[in-house]
C-alpha cells in the first residue's frame, strides 16, 4: 500500500494488508522503500509520522556512505548489506553494462539473472530483519537504492513466512515496476531503434530500471526446486522453525 503524500519513485510502501489463510499482514508494522535520502522535507515529515523503531539499510557500505540516510527521530539505524561475498561480481550495473550487445548483452543478462536467483540464500540482512521483526522492533523500514531487487527478495521472505500466496508476493513484487514506470518508459523510449535490432536491450534495460516477473517466478521455483517447500527453505537458511514461524504470525498478522 503506497504511503499518500511519497512521491512514487521513492518506492515507500506498507507491507501490510495482504491475506494470508490465517489473518491478514498488520499495516503499519513493516514498510519496504528504495533509498531514503530521496525524501523531500516534506516527506520526511511524513515518514517520521509512521514513528519508525528501526531503519534496516540493504545498501552496500560504499552505497550508504556516498547517500547516507536522513535522520528520523527515535529511529534506531542498522546496516546489513543484502549481498553477500561474491554475489553480483562480474556484473557491471552501470548503464555502460546494460548497453552491452549481442553475445556480451546475452552474457550479461544471465549474470544479473544468477545474480537474483542466488539473493535468497544465506542472505545476513534477510536474516537480520527477521530478528528485528521477532524482537517486534516495529514499525521497520527496510530499503535499499531503488527498493526493487534487495529489498522486492527481502520482502517476499517474510511474505512467505507470514503464510502470503505466491501470487499476492509476485503482485507485490511488481508493484515496484509500476512505481518506476517513468524512468523504465524514458528509457525504453530512448534506445527504441537499438531495441529494434537487439531485444537483448530491452530485457536488461527493465532488470535495471524496472521488474519482470519472470525474475520472481524464477526466484520462487528455485527455492521449490532446492527445498521442496517454503517451510523447509525458512527453516534451513533462516532458522524459522514452527515456533518461531508461529511467534511471528501472531506478531504480524490479524
Amino acid at each position: 500500500m503506497e504511503i499518500s503524500g511519497l512521491r512514487q519513485i521513492v518506492n515507500f510502501r506498507d507491507l501490510g494488508g495482504y491475506s494470508t489463510p490465517e489473518g491478514v499482514v498488520k499495516q503499519g508494522i513493516i514498510y519496504r522503500s528504495g533509498g531514503l535520502w530521496q525524501l523531500n522535507e516534506e516527506e520526511l515529515r511524513i515518514v517520521q509520522d509512521l514513528h519508525i523503531h528501526t531503519v534496516l539499510d540493504l545498501r552496500a557500505e560504499r552505497e550508504q556512505d556516498y547517500r547516507p540516510d536522513p535522520v528520523i527521530p527515535g529511529a534506531e539505524y542498522v546496516r546489513v548489506s543484502a549481498l553477500s561475498d561474491g554475489l553480483g561480481e562480474g556484473i557491471d550495473f552501470s548503464i555502460n553494462g546494460i548497453k552491452r550487445l549481442g553475445a556480451e548483452g546475452e552474457d550479461q543478462l544471465q549474470k544479473m539473472r544468477a545474480y537474483y536467483a542466488a539473493m535468497p540464500y544465506g542472505n545476513e540482512a534477510i536474516a537480520c530483519l527477521f530478528e528485528i521483526l521477532l524482537a517486534e522492533r516495529l514499525p521497520v523500514v527496510f530499503h535499499c537504492s531503488s527498493g526493487k531487487d534487495r529489498t522486492g527478495i527481502a520482502a517476499m521472505a517474510v511474505l512467505l513466512a507470514l503464510g502470503v500466496p505466491d501470487g499476492l508476493i509476485l503482485k507485490d513484487y511488481m508493484i515496484s515496476g509500476w512505481m518506476r514506470r517513468q524512468e523504465l518508459f524514458a528509457a525504453l523510449a530512448e534506445n527504441r531503434d537499438v531495441i529494434s535490432e537487439h531485444p537483448v536491450r530491452e530485457e536488461l534495460l527493465i532488470m535495471r530500471e524496472g521488474v519482470a516477473s519472470a525474475t520472481m517466478l524464477g526466484v520462487l521455483a528455485g527455492i521449490r526446486e532446492r527445498y521442496g517447500t517454503y517451510e523447509n527453505y525458512l527453516e534451513r537458511e533462516y532458522g524459522l522453525d514452527t515456533q518461531k514461524i508461529k511467534k511471528l504470525r501472531s506478531i504480524c498478522l490479524i
